[in-house]
């Protein structure tokens, strides 16, 4: 086994870099699958290092055994033949091992066989990744994994196939087969070698064109080019005035790897008649580029944008003077359907990939829903005959709103319709177009890129959109038309789709300067600089800056200093006076200047140093905790004005004044005590405080409440004649202890944070979250939910984040990050939701460092407590069923015979949030739906008989509490039976459908399948795998001597529309020679066994005497090969089925015949004599 593995190297080595540039995942395996990519994805040698492998289930005798098969380790298989065949109800099965995200088993196969098989049935399609070098066929199969054949894929019975599937040439899906796509194991599947997951590519911008028209766009290094939207923009000044003309893609570029990196783009001007306005040069347009495929993305609140985008060939195209001479080229248009499965209609972009050479050509969209649009190649008035398909590129978008965008960026963005007038079907100049304004949904900071399209076709002149007014709150979008028939350019009102994103704000920067206004020169006073990215510093730059400090001199270091967001320089003052400070270099924006935390003009920037002083230290004070605060009284030294020495000792008494600084006006009469004593805002209050030996004394402080104060204290004494003063001030914040997270939202909280609790909302519904800051209650406290709650307490926005509680190991929610802000006399409360079912609690978020923890004007507050809240439940719930088919004896079954399934009835069950999403949670201890899947009916084609369920079987569960997989819910061992009566009825192929009521598919919270609004039945459609034919069993009359024995033939018929004849197919049916009777009941029988092709017999010994009696089958009443025999009751004597109490004879009873010994020669006149006793 390891020769190969040498080979196996030097072949992948020699391989590789003769490789093409690996093709992308997402655009091979797409959804609905595919085919048609041998040109694009080059597959590696298959070496067939490991032979073949024959996996079956013929435990006969005649063929393998060794079913269910296990391939392991997890690795690279290379087979020449994999083959895969069950027998009958036998199914053949090949598993392998459960594998990390990123690791799969990996076959590649020349010939791939399976029929009535399973491969990796019970695993997840990222396990498994199979390639076929040829075709892949299949017609009874049941397959999880990521399949690529390099022919053709053709599904045409009973398969059932989950995970990503795609072809080379043609792929097709017929008949029953139920292809299930999960785009998930794109990212969990290891297709190393043979595709690579691009990120997409979002990219947009403004472009430059030069004083030819030209210019070029370039990306990052794509196997596939992305693809180009451009809106030419026309002035509002005059624009009647201004000439037609559009912007074009040329080409895309491709580096020396082939791989694309660039496209060029031109100017393109219509054909124009004499008398026609000349455009003038554009100078630069708007361009957005996106990889195909969906493009899904959200914001920092519960804003959503999702993509649609994708490139078509096409021959159809519009045009009063286009024609064609060439096959597949015609006038019309060509559908596009949208698979992003959004509700709504999207806003539609559209944009021509490539032209024909000569051709003006632009593209208009029309019947723009949900789920379709379709597109035409626009020639509007100019003269065009088309000779072959071009590629048109289409976008289509919903949503908007505050959208975080591949860069990391969170903007602005709109995606909506407009018109390009009010006047319908009156036609408009484009100056009056212009003229017409359309609002955005919401204001954006400045004006925004902005594209756009026309999404109608009202009239025949045709046109392009180009963008005319555009404000940060409005836009304008006109119809050009060409001057080539004529010069009017008037035209009918036309809806659009446009699409803006917030443009990147030019480099701005806010300087601010923050002191506290008081300094000592016997200590240097900190200044601290900030650099910002707006004017009110709520983001700090994250570049460096260097500024020049003014004064020249007194700073610590020099005044010279770098910073990076902020930074905090010391300044020195050895004279008592005033200094303004300011920035005198390196600064590329205003300046502000914020003394004890009100701002001043730049003039008023001033520190007044003192030669003596009262210097507060409040410390860190917490809402309603016993602070301690310091008071020093210091001077400068009189040997060392840099050194501070105490100014007073003993007991004094000091003046302190208390404001408010933020808020400015508290509420709630909050109550600050100093010494003790209620100190109340803005009134100066004496305490005695007793300074020690280095000038040094302590006072009690509580404020019941939070915020920014200002604490003042004066001393002043007249000693000897002199006025002795000392003053000093310090603005503080007390924090809150912490802030609690909750709802108030009725039935939100989960004291057990398990699945006992009651339902609270469906995942993907609003509901409200809120943070309340409290006050200290006790040291190492780490429940808030029971302090007492500040007033006081403001702040923009706490961000918040879910935290799954239960159930353990289960899917996290993707949405429910929240800001929450925080304002006087209002409740904080914020709006959010969750995408996944469970319990939560929500934590505070944690920053670019990690950290959980926010900013309250300088304080950090790290610690929160949060109640866990929930039961959170699905919306509803999805249900989706396999192709179940009966079970028969080669392909038949009788009416009224209990029928089993061949493929159980399977139901995969996932519950769904209220945006549609499928939740992975459910499947755990929150699932509730508890059924047996009953009540349930059966029904066939109208006319045919009515069936029962014979036997109701066992209800299974399948992948129970893994929250990784869909829990499935099978049936075993049920049985069904078509109902019979004496009206006989022509053979037919079985169609059942099976009705599951709406009760048996809705939980214990009333949640259930259906699509949100309301409880459906589930229908499991066309169940069929058999013919169902009107049977009998039927025994001859049988003679002969006396001392013979006699052998009495036992044969299965069915009524085939005319007659009933032989039963050829029945070769299951088993009968016993002890279930023959006689009348006379000294007969010995003997033989049995099982019917082939419908005919038995069994051995009469012989009676050694004459005899002439009446036999009959024993079947159990009544019997599916019973029949309505007719008997009368004197051919009844055996077991007397036949007659009713009543004497009727219309009634299921056994076969007969007559068993003759020593039959006499008989008459020679008579020819035939009949008894009809089972005929």
């Amino acid at each position: 086994m390891t020769s190969w593995r040498p080979l196996l190297a030097l072949l992948l080595t020699l391989w590789t870099p003769l490789a093409m540039a690996l093709a992308q995942c997402d655009l091979i395996f797409t959804k609905p699958p595919s085919g048609d990519h041998e040109d694009n994805i080059v597959l590696p040698p298959n070496t067939e290092a490991d032979g073949s492998l024959y996996v079956e289930s013929k435990c006969n005798g005649q063929g393998l055994c060794n079913s269910p098969y296990r391939l392991s380790p997890t690795r690279d298989y290379y087979f020449d033949t994999l083959s895969i065949v069950g027998s009958g109800n036998s199914e053949a099965q090949l598993t392998i091992p459960d594998s990390p995200d990123g690791v799969s088993t990996r076959l590649f196969v020349n010939s791939l066989e399976i029929d009535h098989g399973s491969l990796n049935w019970n695993g997840a399609p990222e396990d498994l990744v199979i390639i076929v070098y040829g075709d892949a066929v299949f017609t009874q199969a049941k397959i999880k994994g990521i399949l690529y054949a390099d022919d053709d894929v053709s599904l045409t019975g009973q398969v059932q196939f989950e995970g990503l599937i795609a072809a080379g040439d043609d792929y097709k899906a017929e008949g029953n087969s139920n292809v299930m796509v999960d785009l998930d194991a794109l990212d969990k599947g290891d297709l190393s070698g043979i595709c690579e997951n691009a990120p997409p590519l979002l990219a947009f911008g403004t472009a430059q064109l030069d004083s030819n028209g030209n210019g070029s766009v370039s990306f990052e290094a794509r196997v596939t080019p992305p693809v180009l939207f451009l809106t030419p923009a026309i002035s509002p000044t005059n624009t009647n005035n201004q000439g037609a003309t559009t912007v074009r893609v040329v080409d895309y570029v491709q580096d020396s790897n082939g791989q694309y990196v660039g496209v060029n783009i031109a100017q393109m001007d219509p054909p124009r008649r004499s008398g026609a306005i000349v455009p003038g040069a554009l100078g630069s347009v708007d361009y957005l580029l996106a990889s195909e495929g969906i493009h899904r993305y959200s914001g920092p609140g519960n804003d959503q944008l999702v993509l649609e985008v994708g490139r078509i060939s096409s021959g159809r195209y519009q045009g009063k003077r286009a024609g064609d001479s060439s096959l597949g080229i015609s006038s019309g248009w060509e559908t596009v359907n949208f698979t992003a499965g959004e509700r709504g209609t999207p806003a539609l972009l559209t944009q021509m990939q490539s032209l024909e050479p000569g051709l003006f050509q632009t593209v208009t969209a029309r019947s723009v829903s949900s789920g379709s649009a379709q597109l035409t190649i626009e020639h509007s008035e100019t003269s065009a005959q088309l000779t072959r398909k071009q590629t048109i590129g289409y976008l289509a978008a919903w949503g908007g709103g505050q959208i975080t965008l591949p860069d990391g960026v969170t903007r602005q963005v709109a995606a909506g319709t407009g018109l390009t007038h009010d006047r319908g079907s009156r036609t408009r100049d484009l100056q009056t177009q212009c003229n017409h304004l359309n609002d955005f949904p919401a204001p954006f900071a400045r004006p925004p890129l902005f594209w756009s399209n026309r999404n109608t076709r009202n009239g025949g002149d045709g046109g392009w959109a180009r963008r005319c007014q555009l404000t940060s709150t409005q836009f304008s979008v006109v119809n050009d038309e060409d001057q080539a028939l004529d010069l009017e350019r008037s035209h009918y009102a036309e809806s659009v789709g446009y699409l803006a994103i917030e443009a990147a704000a030019q480099s701005q920067l806010y300087y601010r300067i923050e002191h506290d206004g008081d300094a000592v020169t016997c200590q240097g006073e900190p200044v601290t600089i900030k650099v910002c990215n707006d004017a009110d510093c709520n983001a700090l730059a994250t570049q460096p800056v260097n500024v020049i400090l003014s004064p020249a001199t007194g700073w610590e270091g020099g005044n010279s200093l770098t910073v990076t967001g902020q930074a905090t320089a010391v300044l020195w003052q050895g004279q008592p006076g005033a200094v303004n400070v300011s920035l005198t270099g390196g600064v590329a924006g205003p300046a502000s200047c914020l003394v004890g935390g009100t701002e001043v003009g730049s003039n008023q920037c001033i520190i007044n140093y003192q030669r003596s002083a009262l210097l507060l230290e409040p410390g860190a004070p917490l809402g309603c905790r016993d602070e301690t605060l310091v008071v020093k009284a210091v001077r400068a030294s009189d040997s060392d004005p840099r050194q501070c020495v105490p100014a007073m000792t003993g007991p004094q008494s000091v003046d302190f004044t208390l404001s408010a600084l933020s808020p400015a006006a508290p509420v709630g009469n909050p109550v600050f005590r100093l010494g003790g004593q209620v100190l109340p805002f803005n009134t100066s209050q004496s305490r005695t405080l007793t300074f020690n030996r280095n000038g040094e004394a302590t006072l009690a402080a509580n404020y019941s409440d939070v915020g920014q104060l200002s604490l003042a204290a004066r001393y002043q004494q007249d000693q000897s004649g002199e006025d002795i003063e000392l003053a000093g001030s310090s603005d503080f914040v007390v924090a809150p202890a912490g802030l609690h997270l909750s709802s108030p939202d009725s039935n939100a909280l989960c004291a057990s944070g398990d699945a006992s609790c009651s339902a609270f909302v469906a995942a993907g519904t609003d509901f409200n979250v809120s943070v309340t800051p409290v006050c200290w209650q006790r040291d190492g406290d780490t429940d808030f939910s029971d302090n007492p709650v500040v007033q006081n307490f403001v702040h923009s926005g706490v961000p918040i984040e879910p935290q799954l509680v239960a159930p353990s190991g289960g899917q996290p929610s993707t949405s429910g990050s929240v800001s929450v802000p925080v304002q006087l006399n209002k409740v904080p409360l914020a709006t959010t939701q969750v995408s996944e079912v469970g319990n939560y609690r929500w934590q505070l978020a944690a920053n670019a460092g990690g950290q959980r923890q926010i900013d309250y004007m300088g304080r950090t507050i790290a610690a929160y407590s949060a109640d866990t809240l929930g039961r959170f439940t699905p919306a509803y719930l999805a249900v989706v069923p396999n192709v179940p088919s009966l079970a028969g004896c080669n392909g038949m079954g009788y009416l009224a015979q209990p029928l089993g399934f061949a493929t159980a009835p399977r139901l995969t069950v996932k519950g769904v949030n209220a945006n549609g999403q499928v939740t992975q949670n459910y499947n755990s201890a929150f699932w509730r739906l508890s059924t047996a899947l009953t009540p349930r009916s059966y029904a066939d084609a109208s006319g045919r008989p009515a069936i029962d369920e014979a036997l109701a079987g066992t209800l299974r569960e399948d992948n129970v509490g893994d929250t990784s997989k869909d829990r499935e819910l099978w049936l075993e061992g049920t049985q069904i039976a078509y109902r019979r009566s004496p009206a006989l009825v022509a053979p037919f192929d079985a169609e059942v459908d099976m009705t599951i009521d709406a009760s048996a598919l809705t939980d214990q919270d009333g949640i259930c399948y259906g699509d949100g609004s309301r409880c459906d039945a589930l229908v499991i459609e066309n169940i069929g795998g058999l013919e169902a034919r009107y049977g009998r069993l039927v025994l001859d009359n049988v003679y002969g001597t006396e001392s013979q024995a006699l052998t009495l033939p036992v044969r299965a018929e069915y009524y085939d529309g005319s007659q009933f004849v032989r039963n050829g197919l029945d070769s299951c049916t088993p009968y016993r020679a002890s279930s023959l009777s006689a009348a006379d009941g000294a007969l010995s029988v003997s033989g049995g066994g099982t019917l082939s092709a419908g005919r038995g017999r069994v051995t009469i010994a012989p009676a050694g005497r004459v005899l002439d009696t009446l036999v009959e089958y024993q079947l159990a009443y009544p019997h599916y090969l019973q029949w309505y025999w007719g008997r009368a009751a004197a051919q009844d004597d055996v077991a007397r089925q036949c007659v009713a109490a009543d004497g009727s004879t219309d009634r299921l009873c056994n076969p007969k015949a007559r068993v003759t010994f020593g039959r006499y020669r008989g008459h020679d006149k008579v020819i035939f004599r009949r008894e009809r006793l089972s005929d």
